[in-house]
């Protein structure tokens, strides 16, 4: 006899897995199948309900934030023309007009002459005579 036909024959002889043993690796796998699929779907639903709620509170805070920036702009134009238009300002920039009247001692000029009743002023350079 020589090896090979040893060790088929050796294969032969071997016991065969007893039945419970193979039921309860059956179940085992039944189980560990199971429980993985289970898992995995929760998973999977668990990770888009946390996406969905950070995508609506990025929403929130993205538009609480622009709601703050409109509020604050806001602001700051009332506040700049409240400085623009203010009587005691406008008086100071033609206290300190240079004599012929034209420019302001800051290089601003009125514009239409001051006729408007909202006084708007340009950079003296930019102001092109008609």
């Amino acid at each position: 006899m020589n090896n090979r036909e040893g060790e088929v024959n050796r294969l032969r002889r071997r016991k065969p897995i007893p039945i419970f043993i193979q039921l309860l690796a059956g179940m085992f796998l039944i189980a560990a199948l199971a429980i993985a699929l289970t898992n995995w779907f929760n998973y999977r639903q668990t990770s888009r309900i946390a996406l969905n709620r950070t995508a609506d509170y990025t929403q929130e805070s993205v538009d609480q934030l622009s709601a703050k920036i409109d509020v604050l702009l806001r602001q700051y134009d009332q506040a700049s023309q409240m400085i623009a238009f203010d009587e005691k300002v406008l008086k100071a920039l033609h206290r300190t007009a240079s004599k012929d009247g034209e420019t302001s001692g800051y290089g601003f000029r009125p514009v239409f002459g001051g006729k408007s009743p909202l006084y708007r002023w340009r950079y003296a350079d930019s102001f092109i005579r008609p």
